[in-house]
């Protein structure tokens, strides 16, 4: 069999990985599928595939095969296909990883795409802005709409019951649907540049060969219109409030499901807060603002994004708002408790 370069072929496999399941919820879903010239993945939400040249059949488990390549140092390897094992070889080293001969992960739930359209520029920019408002996952206040990216013709967004972003633009979807937030959040890096939809699921595809398949749900989503009608006195975000928000990431990120750092406006001053098992971060901004105390908790990342795009805020009724002209962004406010004023 012919060699393939090491970090080609490292590329390709974790382009797919977003369609791994940690645990075997199907058959083969903790496995690369290699199958008529592609690399398959699929956990019933996402479904990814990828050109390959390697003449492979069957499934490898993904773990053992990615921190395999990952350890390797050659630039050129080898893959040969045995019974029941591939074999990888490098400059005087080989392993054997076991190989599943049958192809049993049910790709073929996936309907095929076909009519593909341009994808418009502006759609890894906000999936990157919307998805973090999404709830990680439903509950009896949040349902399962709340944990999905909401996809409309105009515009696409997310809300969580507190916060809430609409990204606008001409999104080229002729019917609206939702879309798992925690799929559509690894897309932005991908390159994707094609967009198709099919009945249960929208696909996008790169010029490298990668096809990115996720499933939809034709359900209601909140209309968020008036929540977005923030009109108020303006504040001014200070500088330096994204490297805070980095810092306090250090520790709010330990709490996985939920990734929120504290924020605080007070009295000519805003103090960004920060915790998690291992510790806590807490950084104090001037900021013009005479109002009562109050308080927010927002993603980070989504944080960071917001102030190095806008530096300015609306206050009023008890929501802050921030408007990207593209995008907007509003949160509800809430007064600190007596026990944690200074």
């Amino acid at each position: 069999m012919p060699t393939i370069n090491r970090e080609e072929l490292l590329h390709q496999l974790e382009s797919v990985q977003p369609g791994l399941s940690p645990r075997e919820v199907i058959e083969q879903s903790s496995c690369f599928v290699f199958h008529e010239g592609r690399i398959m993945t699929y956990n019933e939400e996402i479904c990814c595939s990828q050109k390959t040249s390697l003449e492979l059949t069957g499934a490898v488990k993904a773990a053992p095969l990615l921190a395999l390549l990952q350890k390797l140092k050659e630039e050129e390897i080898e893959l040969i296909q045995e019974e029941g094992e591939i074999i990888i070889k490098g400059k005087s080293r080989k392993a054997g990883i076991r190989r599943e001969k049958e192809v049993l992960l049910p790709v073929k739930d996936v309907e095929r795409p076909s009519d593909w359209k341009d994808l418009h520029e502006d759609w890894p920019d906000a999936i990157k802005l919307v998805h973090t408002c999404a709830c990680r996952q439903a509950n009896d206040q949040q349902g399962f709409a709340l944990t999905c990216v909401n996809l409309t013709a105009d515009f696409i967004e997310a809300c969580d019951n507190f916060q809430v972003t609409r990204f606008k633009f001409k999104t080229g979807i002729t019917q609206p649907a939702l879309i798992k937030a925690e799929s559509l959040k690894h897309l932005p890096p991908l390159g994707m540049t094609k967009f198709c939809e099919t009945k249960t699921w929208v696909h996008f595809k790169n010029p490298a060969g990668l096809v990115f398949s996720c499933r939809k749900y034709i359900e209601n989503f909140p209309d968020m219109t008036a929540l977005l009608g923030v009109k108020g006195h303006p504040i001014t975000i200070p500088p330096g409030l994204g490297e805070a928000a980095e810092k306090a990431a250090i520790f709010s990120a330990e709490s996985s499901d939920d990734n929120k750092v504290l924020v605080q406006l007070r009295p000519e001053k805003l103090r960004i807060r920060g915790m998690g098992a291992s510790g806590w971060f807490q950084e104090v901004k001037a900021i013009v603002y005479e109002g009562p105390e109050l308080e927010f908790l927002i993603a980070p990342d989504l944080l960071v994004e917001i102030t190095s795009r806008k530096k300015e805020a609306l206050i009023s009724d008890g929501r802050l708002k921030v408007n990207g002209g593209k995008w907007e962004y509003c949160t509800a406010l809430s007064a600190v408790a007596e026990g944690d004023k200074e």
